[in-house]
């Protein structure tokens, strides 16, 4: 629908700032809804650049999905009025608070109409796993065979051929970042 526009907003995690929101266009941005969220964002914190952690479903586009930084995976089916966490997803809490960089469908596993069963999330740490896959629409998730050790993912995006690739960082960025490398995952195929 190219008339609704989501933006995820809040600067800070510390615990002397409020909690974050969703704010939700209907009318291409000429005005926003705003849907507050249970967890707050850090949008001027370390791995500002990373992302998308909003994400829509592009085959059931009522579906959202948000990594947040330190409270896990949340889930809206009503196109951003309300969201839950996860529970299903393996990865809770993050300390550090910089948790979920990213959500990636993987459009082509899926049908108009129906949650696409297939999408990718990554967390942010050097530690494997930091990549996992749904194939039942985010019912459960599986770490990703293959993964790198000693750099964390920051973003990730499908080729016209279904390949996944990402892009990785010994820190989150937007500074210090002393090393990187771009891997590609085909599902067919494995990682490379």
């Amino acid at each position: 629908d190219p008339e609704r526009v989501y933006l995820a907003v809040g600067t800070y995690t510390q615990e002397w700032t409020g909690l974050g929101a969703i704010l939700v266009s209907k009318d291409r941005g000429q005005s926003f809804d705003i849907t507050m969220m249970p967890v707050k964002m850090g949008g001027n914190e370390d791995g500002r650049s990373n992302g998308e952690r909003l994400s829509v479903d592009p085959n059931a586009p009522e579906i959202l999905y948000f990594g947040s930084r330190r409270g896990g995976l949340f889930l809206s089916a009503d196109r951003a009025r309300s969201f839950a966490r996860v529970e299903q997803f393996p990865v809770k809490d993050d300390p550090k608070g910089l948790g979920i960089p990213f959500v990636v469908f993987d459009a082509k596993s899926g049908e108009r109409g129906k949650p696409t069963p297939v999408f990718y999330v990554g967390v942010s740490t050097a530690e494997a796993p930091h990549l996992y896959r749904t194939k039942n629409a985010g019912k459960s998730f599986e770490p990703v065979a293959g993964q790198p050790k000693g750099v964390m993912p920051s973003h990730a995006a499908f080729d016209a051929k279904g390949v996944l690739y990402l892009s990785y960082g010994n820190l989150p960025g937007p500074s210090n970042v002393a090393t990187g490398s771009v891997w590609k995952y085909d599902a067919k195929g494995g990682a490379r």
